[in-house]
């Protein structure tokens, strides 16, 4: 995530010119990636309409404060949401990706600030396909990480009634990232205790 608007706060980024061909790389290398692997690439609205359902959903479990006819977007996710709930998904076409690298204004610490997220959101038939999806797009991080020679930390979150139905599915994905994490890295298990 990158700040766009030209004011640095602590932790974020200024965009300079070789920032910006640098992130204009980044997003081509995401783009083959995410094409490589079936995913329809999409571009949605900066503000939701909190009247539609999916995205009124998505609002309520993520605690967004909604005030007025639309909302600005902070994630993606509300709109794939709302482009899969508008499309009529035959079942053998599953699983479908939507792909998108979008800008978002989120509250900082100095106020607003624009942001780029890259985010891709599938729709699977039931739970099996969605676990196997899960660790696909792990493998396509890991690739993507050798890449750019990145280490990162990662993070696995579920809600706790997932974690309940799932729990060892979850503790082998976690093991698997210990074992393709960098030796200082440790990657976690997140419960949260919303039910989505």
């Amino acid at each position: 995530m990158a700040a766009e608007d030209g004011i640095a706060a602590n932790g974020e980024l200024r965009w300079n010119q070789r920032g910006v061909t640098m992130r204009a790389c980044v997003r081509a290398l995401l783009d083959d990636q995410f094409e490589g692997v079936g995913a329809t690439p999409i571009r949605t609205p900066e503000s939701y309409d909190p009247a539609v359902k999916a995205v009124r959903e998505h609002l309520a479990a993520e605690g967004w404060r909604t005030g007025g006819e639309t909302v600005r977007r902070r994630a993606l996710c509300p709109g794939h949401l709302w482009a899969f709930a508008d499309t009529s998904l035959d079942a053998d076409a599953l699983p479908a990706t939507l792909w998108e690298v979008g800008t978002c204004t989120r509250d900082g610490p100095s106020g607003p600030r624009t942001a780029t997220l890259p985010e891709a959101h599938t729709a699977v038939g039931d739970i099996d396909a969605a676990l196997s999806t899960v660790e696909d797009r792990l493998s396509l991080v890991d690739a993507l990480d050798s890449t750019l020679g990145l280490d990162r930390v990662p993070v696995v979150r579920v809600t706790g009634a997932f974690y309940d139905q799932h729990g060892t599915w979850v503790d082998a994905v976690v093991e698997g990232l210990t074992r393709r994490s960098p030796s200082s890295a440790v990657p976690s298990a997140l419960r949260s205790p919303s039910s989505s």
